[in-house]
């Protein structure tokens, strides 16, 4: 039988640091989302699996009382085409 399932996590404080996941899997398929946010700083990663592997869109921002930094990544025709376009997956 293939496999079918949603999951929701989130942990977070009254300062704004936390990380929370949440996933939907149906077969092959599982496409989510994950974030983790620090003092000053940002990970959001969105992402989907399929029998091709692993496609992710990673943005990661980072503040601080000198500088800014902001980043993407993406592995795959579709996160990439999201990441050119500014779409999500």
């Amino acid at each position: 039988n293939p496999a079918v399932y949603t999951y929701t996590y989130s942990i977070d404080n009254n300062n704004g640091i936390g990380q929370g996941k949440v996933e939907s899997r149906s077969g092959e398929l599982a496409s989510g989302q994950y974030y983790i946010n620090d003092e000053g700083s940002s990970t959001d990663v969105k992402y989907f699996a399929d029998e091709w592997g692993y496609h992710p869109l990673v943005k990661y921002s980072a503040t601080s009382s000198h500088s800014v930094a902001n980043a993407q990544l993406a592995f795959g025709a579709d996160s990439v085409g999201a990441l050119v376009n500014d779409n999500d997956l």
